[in-house]
Order: C-alpha cells, then sequence, then structure tokens
C-alpha cells in the first residue's frame, strides 16, 4: 500500500493523481444535485457538432470525456511508473524516463478513451422511448437544491417504475404569489412547456398546477 500511495504522488501519476480528485468532488456534486453534467462544457445532442465529436469522441457528453480520459491515463502512469522507472538512477534519467511515461499516458489516455466513447454514443444516439413534447403536463420532482431560470433538474416519474431526468428552469412570467420555497429539492412541479434548443422544460409550483400558465 506505502508503494501504491508513493507512486500516486510520484511524477508523472501526481498529474493525474490530482485530475482524480477534481472530478471525485465534481461526480460527488453531481449526485448531490449542485450541478448539471454538462457544468464542465457542452453535452452534445444527436447531430451536434460539439467538442466531443469534433475530436473524434462521438456525441459523449465532454464531463464523461475527460473523467474517462483522466482515469486511463492516470492508470497508465501508474503502471508506466512501476514498469519502466528504475528505483534508483541519476535525476537525469528519472525525468526522462517520467516524461516519456507521461506523454505514454496522454497518448494512450485519448486513443483508449475514443474506443470507449465510440460505443458509448450509441446509448447517446438512441431516441428516449417517450417524445419530450409528451412530457408537458407531467408532475417533476425536483431534484437539485433549487430551480432558477438558468438551472435544475428533476425526475419525471413513470408508469413503469422508472424516471426520467430532465433539466428544468423557472419562468420571468410566473404568478405573483409564487415562492421560492416550492421549487426546493422533493418539490413537485408541473411541467408547462418545453424548448427543443436548449431541451429544458418550463416548470411551475404544482400547487399553481397550469391555471394562467
Amino acid at each position: 500500500m506505502r508503494v501504491l500511495i508513493d507512486l500516486t504522488l510520484s511524477f508523472p501519476p501526481i498529474i493525474f493523481t490530482v485530475g482524480m480528485g477534481v472530478l471525485l468532488v465534481y461526480w460527488v456534486l453531481v449526485l448531490l444535485g449542485v450541478f448539471d453534467i454538462d457544468a464542465i462544457g457542452p453535452s452534445n445532442s444527436a447531430g451536434s457538432d460539439g467538442f466531443p465529436s469534433s475530436l473524434g469522441f462521438g456525441i459523449v457528453p465532454t464531463p464523461i470525456i475527460v473523467s474517462l480520459w483522466i482515469l486511463i491515463a492516470w492508470l497508465v502512469t501508474l503502471l508506466g511508473s512501476m514498469w519502466l522507472r528504475p528505483s534508483s538512477g541519476t535525476a537525469l534519467w528519472s525525468a526522462v524516463a517520467g516524461s516519456a511515461v507521461l506523454l505514454a499516458g496522454l497518448g494512450l489516455g485519448i486513443l483508449i478513451t475514443k474506443l470507449v466513447a465510440l460505443p458509448l454514443s450509441e446509448i447517446f444516439l438512441n431516441p428516449p422511448l417517450i417524445a419530450r413534447h409528451d412530457l408537458v403536463g407531467r408532475n417533476c420532482i425536483v431534484t437539485t437544491e433549487s430551480v432558477s431560470t438558468v438551472f435544475g433538474q428533476g425526475e419525471i416519474p413513470d408508469d413503469g417504475g422508472t424516471s426520467h431526468a430532465v433539466n428544468i428552469r423557472r419562468t420571468e412570467h410566473e404568478p405573483s404569489h409564487v415562492r421560492d420555497e416550492q421549487f426546493k429539492r422533493g418539490a413537485t412541479v408541473v411541467i408547462f412547456d418545453y424548448d427543443e434548443a436548449s431541451d429544458t422544460f418550463s416548470v411551475i409550483p404544482a400547487e399553481v398546477g397550469l391555471v394562467g400558465v
């Protein structure tokens, strides 16, 4: 265990060890509903030409691409440091060997991430079983800490026991008696509109309903 810790804190694995720590914090915040999955960068819908697709990664969202790349590069540099770097040697040799392992981690990380991302693209290419417009009028449970006009996520329960994770937004034309507390985590809201361009749903508190919207 001590050897593994020393390796993760040595050059070059430490570069990706720090990255793994940042990613861990990010994904925990995503699970807690603090961030959208596209908080690091744009996620791509089918047929789009965003950052991942422009580099040959298909349409897999950017956070998943970055996470895969850093994880694979971290593993490659760990193994490379274990197998290629001598236990003792000159500082020059250590620097050269470390740089070679770093380049191998970066290159193999990108290559393997591409190989993994292409099959994953099929998941994001498959259209949802229920058309987005068909979700208008359904109840939705808020899963983020709150909902604003620019941020928010929720889940729409399905009759089959599953749920649909969606991006939800408040509207600037809410009735005057609507309160912020009605958009907190766990609150029930009603979807009344869908914006295809941003793939977001406009919501109103369930107590208010669609009357006057």
